[in-house]
């Protein structure tokens, strides 16, 4: 009875006060820092994507040719290729006969982060 009597105290709080309201993320007035203008130098070489359990390793080359590879821990497998190139000075732009994606470039302190559009 003591317990049930808690229970039922301690639900009207939680209630009450225990929501959360979520914010829209992709807010359209909210911006980040995107790099102001990006030079191939800039980013030539490996880029991991990862999901927590492998991901993908996005090697750009000088010759704006890249390389997806599947990692894993048992096995590195060619997933994709294809070329790439700078667009509006701040997205990469990867074509391949599979796919095409954008990724925007962010940059904070020392660091250049690949975000995909969506």
């Amino acid at each position: 009875m003591k317990k049930g009597l808690i229970v039922i105290v301690l639900i009207f709080p939680i209630l009450a006060y225990g929501q959360v309201i979520k914010k829209k993320i992709n807010n359209k007035n909210e911006s980040y820092p995107t790099y102001a203008s990006i030079a191939f130098k800039d980013i030539v070489g490996t880029i991991h994507l990862g999901d927590g359990f492998g991901g993908y390793n996005l090697i750009l080359d000088s010759n704006m040719n890249f390389s997806k590879l599947s990692t894993d821990c048992l096995s590195n497998l060619v997933a994709d290729s294809g070329v790439w190139e700078i667009k509006n000075y701040s997205t990469v732009v990867l074509k391949s006969n599979k796919q095409k994606q954008y990724f925007d470039i962010i940059k904070l302190d020392h660091f250049i982060f690949f975000i995909p559009p969506e």
